[in-house]
């Protein structure tokens, strides 16, 4: 189940992330149409493969690439204080979850939830392993999608006003980008807390066993 999780995580992930180059490719190259793609379809098979395994690679470039984000951006906040405009929207919910997670790893403060993690993966049952491997998947998912949701949104909207000239289009698509990243944050939130809630009494479980077991 975590390993099917995590090859769904990177897809996803990255499919978003190669449309999104796709989409500024089209908006340089001035292409208002997808009638070129017809000159493709004897090739569509290996195409199709082809962009399957950018898209797993994409994906898992992405998942090693957010924690050094998540800290050149902190870095970088901290560093223009001064900025009011920053400041606004450092103070945002949506943005704070982010850097919140990413202060955490600056602080090393992960290192303890790391130290229950490997815990559990020495002495826990393999469907507890598979069930926090499967959650923290997810959790990985969600930021995944609430980061490189609005990127794929203003890559579209770009595309759609400059090549194809539909504003109202190019609007919609934005907010919907917006609104999905929104929720993918929400759903990020409440996963890493079912995370840590997880894991913390698997642990607790796990030691009170093996504290009988030695009776």
């Amino acid at each position: 189940m975590s390993t099917t999780a995590i090859i769904v995580e990177f897809l996803v992930v990255g499919s978003l992330a190669i449309s999104t180059l796709i989409f500024l490719i089209l908006t340089v190259l001035r292409v208002d149409s997808w009638i070129f793609l017809s000159s493709f379809k004897e090739f569509s098979s290996v195409i199709g493969i082809i962009l399957t395994l950018l898209s797993y690679l994409f994906g898992a470039l992405l998942n090693s690439l957010m924690f050094p984000t998540y800290l050149v951006i902190i870095n970088f906040i901290k560093s223009t204080r001064r900025n009011k405009l920053l400041n606004f929207l450092t103070n945002l919910k949506i943005v704070k979850f982010f850097l919140e997670d990413g202060q955490f790893w600056l602080d090393n403060g992960q290192e303890e939830w790391d130290k229950i993690r490997f815990f559990i993966f020495e002495n826990g049952s393999i469907n507890v392993i598979e069930r926090l491997k499967y959650t923290q998947s997810l959790l990985r998912l969600f930021k995944g999608v609430a980061i490189i949701t609005p990127l794929f949104g203003i890559s579209v909207s770009i595309w759609l006003l400059t090549c194809v000239n539909q504003p109202i289009t190019a609007l919609i698509t934005i907010c919907f980008c917006l609104i999905l990243s929104l929720l993918s944050t929400i759903a990020a939130s409440t996963q890493d807390k079912d995370y840590r809630r997880e894991m913390a009494i698997a642990k607790e479980i796990i030691h009170e066993k093996l504290y009988l077991s030695k009776k």
